[in-house]
């Protein structure tokens, strides 16, 4: 089966997937954004390793689309002129369309408003609907009532990369590095306002317990977070560390003793999922997260089990949640060890088999309507 798959950019947590996918179907991958920009680090990897792929414009993928030279098609719901592009070659191909969906909020903007009518009708029309967990299944029946041929892929890390443990003296080193003498908080992403940091950084002063925060990322808020840490006076206990890559991340992550995910909602962003709670947890740490981090409304994150998860926005219960994981000892153990036996459930090969079934069913039901 030739498949066309329609995504923004080849992800390296992505990567994995796809290579399946073209282990088992004759895949063409097509990358709609070619700039890092707000959401994309410059210095994360982005290659298209052994897959046969290349970046279009929307017009050429039309025109690619129409030949009809592909079985099936799938789309993730993205990238508003290649969106467009490809609902209109579909519709006058007709050939089998999965839509791929994590989303699980609209954004509130002109541009957006213009665009839903476009994303209601996909979700209505596609074959086959791939989501990026329940909470995501949950959106699209509520947008548009549709519960059937949805199918749940995790989001997943390598996990054995996470788990793999760190030598004690490198663990060592890095503490001592930045100063770290006690119990750890960390977080790990990009320092923009949908994170959350402030309210984070408000909850810190709020603590009782004596613990030490690393911040590790980069963005458009380095500034003014650190300005705020010595508004507050706690400059002493939070480290801002630069970007790591994936071969960095586990020291961080072992070094650690609780990972925090203090995300906010925003006119234009909700978390999707937060791959870096894989991440930390694979590494066996307990996680706060806010209740809108997609990774908590999905599942993995959960109350007394894997974590703590507390109101976005909410100083008071997200420095409650900083004071308990600080100072009972236990409840970190225990949903450290729960949090990294959980996502061994999120893997790479689960979400080759949502698509793939996807894909199957979409061709059936145009096999049987033809």
């Amino acid at each position: 089966m030739r498949v066309a798959f329609i995504t923004n950019r080849p992800a390296h947590y992505r990567l994995p997937t796809f290579e399946q996918l073209a282990g088992r179907y004759d895949v063409d991958f097509f990358f709609t954004a070619t700039k890092p920009g707000r959401w994309w680090s410059a210095q994360q990897p982005s290659d298209f390793g052994d897959l046969r792929a290349s970046y279009v414009s929307s017009r050429t993928l039309y025109q690619i689309l129409r030949r009809r030279e592909h079985e099936v098609v799938i789309s993730c719901l993205g990238g508003r002129t290649h969106l467009a592009a490809t609902a209109a070659a579909v519709a006058r191909s007709q050939v089998p369309f999965v839509l791929w969906v994590d989303m699980w909020f609209y954004p509130r903007s002109v541009v957006h408003a213009a665009g839903r009518p476009l994303t209601r009708n996909l979700l209505r029309r596609a074959d086959a609907l791939v989501s990026c967990g329940p909470h995501v299944s949950e959106w699209i029946s509520e947008e548009v009532g549709r519960t059937a041929a949805i199918y749940e892929m995790p989001n997943a890390v390598d996990n054995d990369h996470f788990t793999q443990p760190v030598e004690p003296s490198e663990i060592a080193r890095f503490r001592a590095r930045h100063g770290l003498q006690g119990i750890t908080a960390s977080f790990v992403g990009r320092l923009e306002p949908e994170k959350g940091l402030d309210v984070l950084l408000q909850a810190v002063a709020a603590t009782h317990e004596p613990f030490d925060l690393v911040i590790a990322g980069e963005g458009s808020l380095r500034e003014p977070l650190t300005d705020l840490t010595a508004a507050l006076d706690i400059a002493d206990r939070v480290r801002f560390i630069d970007w790591l890559d994936q071969e960095k991340l586990p020291t961080l992550y072992q070094a650690s003793d609780v990972f925090v995910f203090p995300s906010v909602s925003t006119r234009l962003v909700k978390e999707t999922w937060g791959l870096a709670v894989n991440e930390a947890m694979s590494a066996g740490l307990p996680v706060i997260a806010t209740d809108v981090v997609g990774a908590a409304a999905g599942g993995l994150v959960q109350e007394g089990v894997t974590g703590w998860v507390v109101p976005e926005r909410s100083v008071l219960e997200l420095s409650r949640a900083l004071d308990q994981a600080a100072s009972d000892g236990q409840a970190r153990e225990s949903r450290g060890e729960e949090a990294q036996r959980r996502t061994r459930e999120y893997t790479f090969e689960a979400g080759t088999e949502a698509f793939e079934a996807a894909l199957e069913h979409a061709v059936d039901v145009r096999g049987r309507a033809a």
